[in-house]
């Protein structure tokens, strides 16, 4: 099987993604659907899809062997791993197999949907996976060292550059990839990724402002509308992070162009 370039970005973002709503309403099902429990299990499946679900789909590609059943396989090794990371408890056990069997159905249909979305366009193209690596990596690499920058010298600074390198990686896995698709298939400048980058942090402040905004915008007589505190500020700051992830992106793809060609 040949992966068509502009798919992979969509497909490895469909692997936390599914992995993530998986997880959420497991723990929904088991420990009840409040709101802390859903994000705590949609960031937990999450991690799990990026840590094994993606080295397993990029692996299969790798290999030519993308098919149904091996995705099916890779569910359920996720879905097994979450469980014994949750304490592998035997009671769990039956439906952690159901939930990698409903997985394996829900990225299933994810895929068919990115498949469809390309119907007709060139498949010829191959994968070149360095300049999709670089996304989660230039944004792990910028919020690490903003924590570092506002920590120096002390010794929260190494445990703080590890939690958002780890942070920025997820994040720009999770928002980065979509925004990647949309530049290369609507952008050709070699400044794409840092209007990728701006646009990323866009979306990422407006998830994070959203329950302030939807908050503020409850009004009632006794409630006018007043703007959330520093809200345009933080959006600035988001685009500037965004900004400096572009450029690091557009850094690390040049880099990685440039061996390529020496290598040929």
């Amino acid at each position: 099987m040949v992966l068509k370039k502009t798919e992979q970005e969509l497909r490895l973002v469909a692997v936390p993604l599914c992995a993530g709503i998986a997880c959420a309403t497991a723990r929904g099902m088991t420990q009840g659907w409040n709101e802390s429990m859903l994000f705590s299990g949609f960031l937990f499946g999450a991690v799990v899809g990026v840590v094994f679900g993606i080295p397993l789909l990029l692996r299969s590609h790798a290999n030519g062997a993308s098919s149904n059943g091996r995705n099916l396989l890779n569910s359920l090794i996720q879905t097994l791993a979450a469980w014994l990371l949750a304490g592998a408890s035997l009671k769990y056990l039956p439906l952690a197999i159901g939930f990698g069997i409903a997985l394996w159905l829900l990225f299933s249909a994810t895929v068919y949907g990115i498949e469809r979305l390309y119907d007709g366009s060139d498949e010829t193209q191959k994968v070149t996976r360095g300049w999709v690596f670089s996304v989660p990596l230039s944004g792990a690499l910028t919020l690490g060292g903003a924590a570092a920058l506002f920590l120096p010298g002390t010794d929260d600074s190494a445990p703080a550059f590890i939690l958002m390198f780890m942070i920025g990686g997820l994040l720009s896995m999770l928002v980065g990839w979509p925004v990647l698709w949309l530049t290369e298939r609507y952008l050709q400048s070699p400044l794409r990724y840092i209007v990728g980058g701006m646009i990323t942090g866009l979306l990422i402040w407006v998830f994070c402002a959203l329950p302030n905004l939807v908050d503020a915008v409850t009004t009632s007589p006794a409630k006018p509308f007043v703007w959330p505190m520093s809200f345009s500020h933080g959006a600035m700051v988001f685009v500037f992070i965004g900004t400096v992830a572009g450029s690091l992106c557009t850094a690390i793809n040049s880099c990685y162009g440039f061996l390529r060609r020496r290598d040929l």
